[in-house]
C-alpha cells in the first residue's frame, strides 16, 4: 500500500492589519499601504508559488501573476505540487504536495 499523501497548507490572511493601514487619513499612505497588501497576497504570491513549485508541465496552476489560474490543474494530480486555492481581499491561500 503506498503511503497516503502529505500537503502543506499556507494561508495568509491580512485583514487584521486594516485598523492599523487606515489609521491614516493621508490618502497618499493609505494608497501606498493598499499597494503592498495586494502585492503580497496577489503578485508575489504567485511568483512565489511558480519560484517553489517550479516551472514543469503542470507542477501549479498559475498562468501568470495577474491572479490568472488554471482550472484544469489540480493537487490530486501527481505532476502538481502546488495548487492555488484562493487570492483576494488581502488573503492568500496555497496547497503544497510534501515533497520531504
Amino acid at each position: 500500500m503506498p503511503p497516503p499523501n502529505e500537503f502543506i497548507l499556507l494561508a495568509v490572511d491580512t485583514a487584521g492589519i486594516q485598523d492599523y493601514i487606515f489609521n491614516s487619513n493621508r490618502l497618499r499612505e493609505n494608497i501606498g499601504a493598499s499597494y503592498l497588501v495586494a502585492s503580497v497576497t496577489g503578485t508575489w504570491a504567485f511568483e512565489a508559488v511558480q519560484k517553489a513549485a517550479g516551472n514543469g508541465k503542470d507542477v501549479h496552476n498559475v498562468i501568470n501573476n495577474d491572479g490568472t489560474l488554471d482550472d484544469q490543474v489540480t493537487i490530486d494530480q501527481p505532476s502538481t505540487v502546488a495548487e492555488v486555492l484562493y487570492s483576494g481581499g488581502g488573503n492568500f491561500v496555497v496547497l503544497f504536495r510534501d515533497s520531504q
